[in-house]
């Protein structure tokens, strides 16, 4: 069987109205301070490009010295988990909500069990 030369226009005017409808709801909620939340965006997005850098260094001489933890202290388990909670947990992403003020922006984690207070950042 053999397609005209016209079913390639009416898929893509197919797709097209797909595009349409789906992308409505969102158009509907338009943001009311475009400027400011452009802003954050985009400094959001800089200070993640410092930030990211300096936190996974971080996570890297966390990963060594709890391995030199682990090894001086002849093989205990809590000492390199205090290390490695501390150095892999934290934010590596700067946010609008850090920016803002409304989340706080951790560089390492909590405690033994490595998450901090979670509650202050919802």
């Amino acid at each position: 069987m053999r397609r005209g030369p016209g079913w390639r226009t009416a898929l893509a005017g197919l797709v097209a109205c797909a595009e349409l409808v789906a992308a409505s709801p969102a158009a509907a909620k338009k943001p009311q301070h475009i400027a400011k939340e452009a802003s954050l965006g985009a400094g959001s997005a800089l200070a993640t490009m410092v930030w990211t850098p300096l936190k996974l260094t971080h996570a890297l001489v966390g990963i060594v010295a709890g391995g030199i933890c682990f090894a001086v202290t002849g093989g205990d388990t809590e000492v390199w988990k205090r290390v490695q909670s501390r150095a892999l947990t934290g934010d590596y992403v700067v946010t609008p909500r850090h920016l803002q003020g409304k989340q706080k922006l951790r560089f390492s984690g909590g405690g033994d069990d490595g998450g901090g207070d979670k509650k202050k950042n919802k």
